[in-house]
């Protein structure tokens, strides 16, 4: 689990939740030859919802959804990519 550029290790069992309107970004990074799956819960199709790429400005621009007055975040070291393929 990736959570503004840290690495969090998750247990199967394991849950995550993020409150709502903080800006806090995270993807789920599966770095081990095993398969993972995932339940994910949330109200994703709401209209006011919107997305914050912060590590790809560049799709982010092409989004229609796009959050632009997020609250400020801070990263740590960790680029948000897999190790493993």
């Amino acid at each position: 689990m990736w959570i503004n550029g840290y690495l969090w290790k998750l247990e199967p069992g394991d849950s995550v939740g993020f409150p709502a309107g903080t800006g806090i970004c995270h993807t789920f990074l599966n770095n081990t030859e095993q398969e993972v799956r995932l339940l994910v819960v949330g109200e994703a199709n709401k209209k006011y919802n919107r997305i914050y790429y912060p590590l790809n400005p560049g799709y982010a621009a092409t989004r229609q959804d796009r959050w632009v007055d997020h609250p400020p975040q801070f990263f740590g070291p960790h680029d948000g990519k897999p190790r493993k393929k």
